[in-house]
């Protein structure tokens, strides 16, 4: 089982034992992030078990189940320290893996369907879908990357040889989060996402309340010369800002995912002109099959480890 959980929607499959997901078993959910700690805990349980029914066959038992999960989270115990950030701030402290294990064994029947040694995985969204490129771009040799999801926020991860790279140096940022890196008077996170595209229009003088990052881009592909600026500005800052780790880590490509990467042709040449370093640049707009099938690959890793 593999649930992506966002703010706003939880999008679900099952994934066979080859990894691709099983036909006609996605699902999408709503969050329910801003509600209380037993709903959110009982919604969690109820997504388990609709996406366990829709297997019919009871032979056919779960050997895990995979979570891409925003932060701050500690993803090894399974722990929520979200608060003040506007989802989930009521499992803030909670045990998700040992509330999660315990409703499975608590349901005669549901428990049932799951193997004895099932696993319960975290990891962070940017990582899965970091493990996720890999896992598609291997073939066309690309062995280490930075993957990026550009959106509300800024996400990232540094991939070598289909692993996480976590450890600090080598132009990796602790724990290979960029969002936090100060940059010019704030962070990453303020100037590569929906809210530095919205700075750089409001910079030129533009009002965007009603466009969003979405009405822009359709400005920009109309041939709107701001709309085109903004998006050349925020390639260029980008470029600019991971020079350093790009230089330093030196990656077969860069990947990027995310709602803003369907606007990566308005910004690739400006950010390819900044970096001007020999590798691709590879947009991956299908963020959420690159995401479960990183879910597949950190379930299978954990197994083996198991």
């Amino acid at each position: 089982m593999a649930f992506d959980i966002g703010g706003t929607f939880v999008k679900a499959v099952l994934l066979t034992t080859n990894g691709t997901p099983l036909k006609g078993s996605e699902r999408e959910f709503p969050a329910r992030s801003g509600e209380a700690k037993n709903v959110v805990l009982a919604h969690f349980y109820d997504m388990i078990r609709e996406l366990a029914d829709t297997v019919t066959e009871e032979a056919d038992q779960f050997s895990g189940i995979g979570y891409a999960f925003p932060g701050p989270f500690d993803y090894e115990t399974g722990v929520s320290y979200m608060q003040g950030i506007g989802k989930f701030d009521a499992i803030y402290g909670v045990n998700m893996k040992e509330a999660i294990q315990a409703f499975i064994t608590a349901d005669a029947q549901l428990v049932k369907r799951f193997s004895n040694d099932f696993l319960i995985v975290f990891e962070n969204d940017a990582r899965i879908f970091g493990l996720g490129a890999a896992a598609v771009y291997k073939s066309l040799g690309v062995n280490k990357l930075i993957a990026l999801t550009l959106g509300t926020g800024l996400g990232s991860a540094f991939i070598n040889q289909g692993q996480i790279v976590t450890k600090g140096g080598q132009g990796i940022p602790l724990e290979g989060y960029l969002y936090h890196v100060p940059y010019e008077d704030s962070i990453f996170d303020d100037y590569f996402s929906r809210r530095g595209i919205l700075r750089i229009f409001a910079r030129l003088g533009l009002e965007a309340e009603r466009l969003d990052v979405k009405g822009i881009s359709e400005l920009a592909e109309a041939g709107d010369p701001i709309a085109v600026q903004v998006f050349s500005d925020f390639g260029e800052a980008l470029g600019r800002a991971l020079l350093l780790f790009v230089e330093q880590f030196q990656p077969d490509a860069i990947v990027i995912g995310g709602q803003i990467s369907k606007s990566m042709p308005l910004f690739k040449p400006a950010l390819a002109l900044a970096l001007n370093l020999p590798m691709d640049m590879l947009i991956q707009t299908d963020t959420m099959t690159c995401t479960m099938k990183g879910i597949w690959n950190l379930i299978i890793a954990k197994q083996n480890l198991a």
